[in-house]
């Protein structure tokens, strides 16, 4: 029996197109396969915790002389794809006391401030408020008062100068008021013939309170006997 070649053509024809729509339908399966999948893991609801920096900004007169807190959590939900972009960056919150009086104030932290990606969820703060208080800033000059083991009838016989006599010192008004003198640490008395520089360091005042003048918080002490 003599088969045409146009038969045979035929033939092989349907033959190659059978296994392109097998194949085509095959792969077309298998991409809405993967894509589904895609949908639902980027789609899927997780939740994290994450800590975000708080920052205060003051009036140069004023500062703050409590306890505050320089971070809070937040609790978030979201896509996973969302909540990634969220665990990889760092987020500062400013708080911004530059018109505010003396006294204590109540800050309702609010979250849109962070600018967080759409469709984040903030379930939780902790804290949800904070309470700066706030004093005004005032300098003033006190004298330094050397403290010296050493008894008077010794004393006596020496010439002792400390350089500055005076310092100026700066912080908040209610604490800085009371302030009249700044002590030296306790210095054993050298005995010597001849004069003397001493390096001697300041008592800390208050840790609210600073000394402008004094970056180091030493005074020159300078010590010599009389002729």
């Amino acid at each position: 029996m003599k088969i045409k070649f146009k038969e045979i053509f035929l033939l092989a024809k349907r033959q190659v197109v059978r296994a392109m729509t097998q194949n085509l339908a095959l792969k077309m399966v298998a991409s809405l396969l993967t894509l589904t999948l895609f949908a639902l893991v980027a789609g899927e609801s997780v939740q994290m915790s994450k800590r975000v920096n708080l920052e205060y900004i003051t009036a140069e007169d004023m500062m703050i002389v409590n306890t505050v807190p320089f971070e809070f959590e937040i609790v978030l939900s979201g896509q996973k794809s969302a909540i990634g972009i969220v665990r990889g960056q760092d987020y500062y919150y400013k708080v911004d006391l530059t018109g505010v009086g003396v006294g204590t104030s109540r800050i309702r932290l609010d979250t849109r401030q962070l600018n967080l990606p759409r469709g984040v969820v903030v379930s939780s703060i902790l804290p949800s408020r904070i309470y700066p208080k706030l004093e005004k800033v005032i300098t003033k000059k006190v004298e330094v008062k050397l403290k010296l083991n050493v008894s008077d009838s010794i004393l006596k016989q020496y010439t002792v100068r400390v350089e500055p006599s005076e310092i100026e010192i700066k912080g908040p008004e209610e604490k800085v008021s009371l302030i009249s003198v700044v002590e030296t640490e306790s210095v054993d008395f050298p005995y010597i013939s001849k004069a003397k520089t001493l390096d001697v360091n300041l008592l800390p005042v208050h840790v609210l309170i600073k000394m402008p003048g004094l970056p180091t918080g030493k005074v020159k002490v300078y010590i010599e006997k009389k002729k």
